[in-house]
Parts: structure tokens; C-alpha cells; sequence
């Protein structure tokens, strides 16, 4: 059986701070490690688990169109690494309301009792548990990729 692990973007493998991400929308020379979360170390355990551990990468993000394009702009390889992307900017609607998940979760065909989906939101969090998934709720100082050793999924 296979695990998905459903990640959001802004505050769990990127910044979400405001400031830094318009200087970045506007500005090329900024460099896409000066914009990685601690997240992003547990994504990269994941991806060099996924054979062995069975496990699929998802994103779930609000991205707008704009937001999204520099995101592929700084973030190319990091977006390369999974298997399924949805964005709010690619469906017309954002997390928390359901529609979102049920569009990645049928796309992809997402068993939820199978899934994790990791958000820095609690809101969206409680969707995705309203829905079946597991929710991890990202908090500051958080160590991902320990939380995700503990529940013996990597």
C-alpha cells in the first residue's frame, strides 16, 4: 500500500514571509536556499525513502498565478521531486474548502486513510482530517522531518 505525503508550500518548504517573497517575485538574483523552510530537509528524506518506503509526493498550495511563477522560477528542482501538483491558482478555489483536496485526491487517486497532509494552517489541517487524511500541523521551530521519523513514515 502506498503513503502519500500531501505537502504545503509557503510556510512549510518556502517562506512565508511576506517581505522576502516580493523581493523575490521582483527580484532574479535572490537565490532559492535564502527561501527554503526547515520542511524542505524532511521533503528531500522522503524523496531519498520513496522507493524503499513506498511513498508518493504531493503539493496542495494557495498559490497564485503570480506567487506560482516564482516559485518554478527559484524552485524548479524542488517542485521536480513530486508526483502531483495542485495549486489554487490552477483550480479557482483554496484550502480550507474541500473542493481543493477532493481535486488532488481524486486526480491522483489519493487514498485518503493512506495519506498525510502537512500545512503550517490549522484550519486547512482540520479539513484534510475532516476528509480522512492524518494532519501535521507545522509550528515554528518545528523539526519535520524528526515529527515524520517518529510517526515511522521515513
Amino acid at each position: 500500500m502506498q503513503t502519500s505525503l500531501i505537502f504545503d508550500l509557503n510556510g512549510v518548504l518556502v517562506t512565508k514571509d511576506s517581505e522576502r517573497y516580493q523581493v523575490a517575485l521582483s527580484d532574479p538574483s535572490i537565490k532559492a536556499h535564502e527561501l527554503i523552510e526547515s520542511g524542505y530537509h524532511a521533503l528531500l528524506a522522503c524523496y531519498e525513502q520513496k522507493a524503499a518506503r513506498n511513498l508518493a509526493l504531493y503539493v496542495l498550495s494557495n498559490s497564485g498565478e503570480r506567487t506560482w511563477k516564482m516559485l518554478v522560477r527559484h524552485h524548479g528542482q524542488l517542485l521536480s521531486l513530486f508526483d502531483g501538483i495542485i495549486t489554487s491558482s490552477m483550480v479557482g478555489f483554496k484550502k480550507p474548502d474541500a473542493r481543493i483536496f477532493h481535486t488532488l485526491l481524486q486526480k491522483y487517486a489519493i487514498d485518503p486513510a493512506h495519506g498525510y497532509f502537512i500545512d503550517d494552517d490549522l484550519a486547512h489541517i482540520q479539513t484534510a482530517q475532516e476528509l480522512g487524511l492524518v494532519g501535521i500541523h507545522v509550528v515554528p521551530n518545528m523539526n519535520l522531518l524528526e515529527e515524520l521519523r517518529a510517526r515511522a513514515i521515513i
